[in-house]
């Protein structure tokens, strides 16, 4: 069913009808504001006029004068639309109604007539009504505000722009600030699976705001397809200090943008698949609702920070509190160059280059399967993690835990190691890496953890005590003390202090992957 809002117009017809039957004698001539109307004496008929508005169109039957029996009521019409002043002539004996409706001009004419044994109701005549388009919605006005929240739109003659799986962008053809927009519906609104980049499509659904962003919900609306094809608008260049900042970032939301760079440098790593570039001065984050440059390693060898691109293109989209433009395939991601420092695996390393800085040995997760480690790179190179062997103090080869995946850590950088498999990982953040269900550390203590590549060992850490009360609190490097003889050093060791995440609504204490906090415990 069709839910495009549509105005009717209702012009009504006036139907006034003079009876006259007049028992006297006497020649007296009776004259309508339209029509003259000459009878017999013996007869008054009077005829009234009714004026509509000239834009209104409707229509009815011609017909001919019509004979009848004196006993019957007939009505006769002259019907030429030219004519101005129609005159109707009627037998003495006959009841005449006489009704003026409006043509196609502004001039009014009488075109119907009336059959004697009917109640009035004339054949050719409508009933004054007339269908009407609304003056239709746009998405400048849903973006300027200018159409409250939770009301329904009906936008017509809009470009699809990308494609996920539970809704689209959609954009004004003209382009420009707040042409743009994110619509939503969800897995049992309209089917988009047919739609293509570049169809024109007629939309209807409910303005919202989720979250921040503003959306058009078509989950029980319409999103269908002109036929009209091939209309893909060009990316709107525009500058990265204008998206960097949220205020000014604002008129971009939902438009097909460009940004360009010299590069546009992987400034960080956030998780979640997300990364953010810059140009040392401003950033943008880069998102992975329709592409993600995480699932498609080949096309990015050694993707990390110090990566580069040259332009990214993607509407410009806001979740969870930021913008961030949305690339919707390889092509999008342009002039990618691998990080200009040389990578390294991990067997290039040497004793001391690749240190544990930070340990959990009793999350408060179930059974402890959510343990992890932090390790720091010192080299000046970019280290490749893969292939990295963790041990406990028994050194045991048929309990080790070992990195498996291609996992960067920059000169200076930090890397998250979490034990057992991503299935099991309980924090918000997902860990760089996992090392498998071994080694598990001791809750009590007199433990340590050893770091090997396929060589030699590279880093021992000074054995721990467990204490009362240590659970879900991290044991870190003291941050001014990152070397290998430093952290052998057990005094250089304390507990965190800093909230990192609460799953179950439990609070755990630490800082991985970053650098540690100064403030620190010893419980």
């Amino acid at each position: 069913m069709s839910m495009r809002l549509t105005l009717l117009r209702s012009t009504s017809l006036l139907f006034l009808a003079g009876l006259g039957l007049a028992g006297c004698s006497g020649d007296d001539a009776v004259v309508s504001e339209t029509a003259s109307v000459t009878g017999d004496p013996s007869t008054s008929t009077s005829t009234t006029s009714t004026s509509t508005d000239p834009t209104t169109s409707t229509s009815g039957e011609t017909t001919s004068p019509t004979m009848t029996d004196p006993t019957s009521t007939t009505t006769s019409v002259t019907s030429d639309p030219t004519t101005t002043d129609p005159t109707t002539t009627t037998d003495p004996t006959t009841t005449t109604t006489t009704t003026t409706t409006t043509t196609t001009t502004t001039d009014p004419t009488t075109t119907t007539t009336t059959d004697g044994t009917t109640d009035g109701t004339t054949d050719g005549t409508t009933d004054g009504t007339t269908t009407g388009g609304v003056d239709e919605d746009t998405i400048y006005d849903i973006q300027g505000e200018l159409i409250p929240l939770n009301t329904q739109i009906n936008v017509l003659g809009v470009i699809v722009t990308a494609k996920a799986t539970d809704g689209l962008f959609l954009q004004e053809p003209d382009g420009g600030e707040y042409s743009g927009v994110w619509v939503f519906v969800g897995d049992k609104g309209p089917d988009i699976s047919g739609l293509e980049l570049g169809d024109e499509v007629d939309l209807v659904g409910i303005t919202g705001d989720f979250e921040g962003l503003t959306e058009v919900d078509a989950s029980l609306g319409e999103v269908t397809a002109t036929g009209n094809k091939g209309l893909l608008p060009a990316p709107e260049l525009v500058d990265l200090a204008v998206l960097g900042a949220e205020e000014t970032a604002e008129p971009w939301e939902g438009v097909l943008v460009r940004i360009e760079g010299e590069p546009l440098g992987v400034e960080d790593e956030l998780g979640f698949d997300e990364f953010a570039v810059g140009d040392m001065v401003d950033q943008l984050l880069v998102d992975k609702l329709i592409y993600n440059v995480y699932d498609n390693a080949p096309d990015f060898p050694l993707f990390g920070v110090g990566a580069s691109f040259t332009a990214i293109n993607g509407p410009l989209h806001y979740a969870f509190g930021g913008f961030k433009i949305e690339p919707r395939m390889l092509g999008d991601l342009e002039g990618y160059m691998a990080p200009q420092n040389e990578v390294i695996g991990v067997d290039d390393l040497l004793p001391g280059e690749l240190i544990v800085t930070e340990i959990m040995w009793d999350p408060s997760c179930a059974n402890d399967v959510c343990e992890w480690i932090e390790v720091h790179n010192l080299s000046d190179k970019s280290v490749n993690l893969d292939g990295l062997i963790i041990l406990d103090e028994n050194l045991n080869p048929n309990q080790k835990g070992e990195i498996l995946v291609e996992t960067l850590v920059a000169p200076g950088g930090y890397a998250w190691l979490g034990r057992n498999a991503p299935d099991k990982w309980p924090y918000a953040t997902p860990a760089d890496a996992h090392y498998g269900a071994n080694p598990a550390f001791n809750n009590s203590g007199d433990d340590q953890v050893v770091l090997l590549n396929s060589n030699d060992v590279l880093d021992v850490t000074a054995k721990y005590l467990g204490k009362p009360g240590d659970t879900g609190i991290s044991f870190h490097l003291k941050p001014d003390q990152l070397d290998a003889t430093a952290n052998d050093d057990i005094n250089n060791w304390c507990f965190s202090t800093v909230v990192f995440d609460s799953p179950n609504n439990v609070d755990e204490f630490g800082s991985p992957g970053a650098a540690n906090e100064v403030e620190c415990t010893m419980l």
